[in-house]
């Protein structure tokens, strides 16, 4: 499951990435850049965030091109001057940083748990 498509919060039904896409106003300026930090703005996940701040910035970018404004490899590589593969080798290693980040964040929680 991609990141972006978790829920924004525990209480509600909504993606991360609807969240991101519904709280701008201006279509024109999603279209024309996105900008990562209304992405992370937009986060209410404390562990989300502190997750996607440790990217880089072109993999913040591939990210929110990829799964909050829904552009495909070939659009991102596009508008980006680089191959698809470039994308798609930057989206995974963004998203193996992102698991790897939860995975900790599991590990510590179960830690933490179990000490109680």
């Amino acid at each position: 499951m991609a990141i972006l498509d978790m829920p924004a919060h525990e209480d509600h039904d909504e993606t991360i990435g609807e969240r991101y896409v519904s709280r701008n106003d201006d279509e024109i300026w999603l279209i024309l850049r996105p900008d990562p930090q209304k992405m992370l703005d937009s986060l209410s996940n404390e562990t989300i965030c502190k997750a996607f701040s440790g990217l880089t910035q072109n993999q913040k970018i591939i990210l929110t091109f990829s799964y909050a404004m829904g552009y495909l490899d070939k659009e991102i590589a596009e508008k980006m001057s680089v191959t698809p593969q470039a994308v798609s080798k930057a989206r995974n290693a963004a998203l193996s940083n992102l698991r790897r980040h939860f995975d900790c964040a599991n590990l510590q929680l179960r830690k933490r748990r179990e000490a109680k």
